[in-house]
């Protein structure tokens, strides 16, 4: 592989972000008069933990050529990892068909060599069927740009990823999205390196590389909870405590906020929203806004909710997500 590209640049002039950008909604955003609205692509068969496929991709050659490449790199280990990641995403249950039949094959060889018990073997059965698939494909690079003794290498991963429904063929989403991280080595005037990072260490170069790709993976899971919101049936309103039918178990992840909604003889009208937290089975939140939309029937049947506590037992009231939380870890164990 090629040796970094290297830079004087000025750091203000470089433009690097590390630090993703993501769209996000906050309690705050509402509090501070933010119109209520429903989310794009919001469907209430979608309202379930979906399965996820997820095919991750890097080849040898998988070198970002304007950013050089890194000298030590375990691709098949990095693929694996951010197989890993993904399946974080509480939102899904993520296949791999690959991993998954190498699995099974490797222990139905084993139970047949006879070293195991009769009762019990394992039998292959029916898998679960893919909702959705993800398929991503990785690229690498690394910049050094030097600060008198002190050098800052910029690591990248490019992820090219497209999101399809598998029951109608439509490509949801079709996109890249980019992350990176940073690391400092220490250099003499002469070029020698004296200290800092290693980035001749195959384990250190692919944790910094999965650093990059958690950042790059952030971006594609806030399309995606963009693309296929979660959902419930609200169960109870009383004040501003309101609790719906599904947990994380059924897809919810952390803390996040959520439009209630009014389906009426078909047509959805959105009532409220709220900050709601997930138990197992059931999520729980409070009523942050109620909407202030004039339309006669949206007045209606806020009023009535507030007057009616039993109001959600006897009408059709869903609550659905308004972009979907990050895993905490992705923040605890990467940090900038």
């Amino acid at each position: 592989m090629a040796c970094a590209t290297t830079s004087n640049k000025p750091r203000n002039q470089l433009g690097i972000q590390i630090k993703p950008s993501l769209s996000t909604l906050t309690r705050s955003d509402f509090e501070s008069g933010k119109k209520i609205s429903l989310p794009q692509n919001y469907n209430q068969e979608n309202y379930k933990k979906l399965v996820l496929r997820v095919d991750v991709e890097a080849g040898k050659n998988s070198c970002l050529q304007s950013k050089g490449c890194p000298t030590a790199l375990n691709i098949p280990n990095l693929t694996e990892r951010m197989l890993a990641e993904v399946a974080k995403l509480k939102r899904f249950k993520v296949v791999n068909r690959n991993t998954a039949q190498k699995g099974k094959q490797a222990e139905l060889r084993y139970q047949a060599s006879g070293l195991t018990r009769d009762e019990g073997q394992v039998e292959i059965g029916e898998e679960l069927n893919a909702d959705y698939g993800l398929t991503i494909n990785l690229s690498f690079g690394v910049e050094e740009f030097r600060r008198s003794y002190k050098n800052f290498l910029y690591y990248t991963v490019l992820m090219t990823y497209q999101i399809q429904n598998f029951e109608t063929g439509e490509i949801i989403e079709s996109d890249t999205a980019e992350g990176r991280a940073k690391r400092t080595i220490i250099r003499l005037s002469s070029g020698e390196q004296i200290g800092g990072f290693n980035r001749d260490d195959v384990g250190s170069v692919n944790s910094v590389m999965i650093e990059a790709s958690t950042n790059a993976l952030k971006i594609i899971a806030n399309k995606l909870g963009n693309k296929l919101p979660i959902g419930c049936q609200v169960t109870a309103i009383f004040g501003t405590n309101m609790s719906c039918n599904k947990g994380y178990q059924e897809g919810f992840m952390g803390k996040q906020m959520v439009t209630i909604y009014y389906d009426y003889n078909g047509i959805d009208f959105p009532i409220a929203v709220a900050e709601v937290s997930p138990g197992a089975h059931k999520t729980s939140g409070t009523i942050v806004a109620w909407n202030d939309n004039p339309d006669k029937y949206i007045q209606d049947a806020v009023q009535r909710i507030k007057s009616d506590p039993s109001f959600a037992k006897h009408n059709e009231l869903f609550a659905v997500s308004l972009r979907m939380p990050l895993p905490p870890e992705w923040d605890n164990n990467y940090k900038d």
